[in-house]
């Protein structure tokens, strides 16, 4: 699980602004170096905007349901709030406590298309920027 687009299925997600841990699906934006972090965007099923692609202005990326087979549904990618883990951590979560499984990738289109999002969003810190959008 180091590759960008790669999707993940974190079980109980610690929300860092207190809420409930819930089951949540995460996407890999970057392929990190070794001193660099992992970096995760959340999804959701719940609506936000009902137009697919990019919303920059609104920190969201929508995917039609069904064209990732890990997506049934119309899903949510939250550009505005990018989660942060270190290798170990990720380890840790993965191996020892059973909380991260991966499910598969994304298509490289896909991955592209979020990505060229996240270079217009205005809600994506730019050292965040930097480490997504390198070659």
């Amino acid at each position: 699980m180091d590759k960008k687009g790669e999707v993940i299925w974190h079980k109980s997600f610690p929300f860092s602004n207190g809420g409930e841990p819930k089951d949540k699906f995460l996407i890999l934006l970057n392929t990190p170096d070794k001193e660099e972090p992992f970096l995760f965007a959340l999804t959701t099923s719940k609506p936000k905007t009902q137009t697919l692609g990019c919303h920059s202005d609104k920190g969201y990326f929508v995917i039609e349901g069904g064209k990732e087979k890990v997506f049934p549904k119309r899903t949510w990618v939250k550009l505005f709030d990018i989660q942060e883990f270190d290798g170990m951590e990720l380890l840790k979560r993965s191996l020892q406590l059973k909380q991260i499984i991966h499910k598969e990738s994304l298509s490289e289109q896909t991955i592209n298309e979020i990505v060229n999002c996240i270079k217009r969003c205005i809600d994506v810190p730019q050292n965040y920027k930097l480490i997504i959008c390198k070659k």
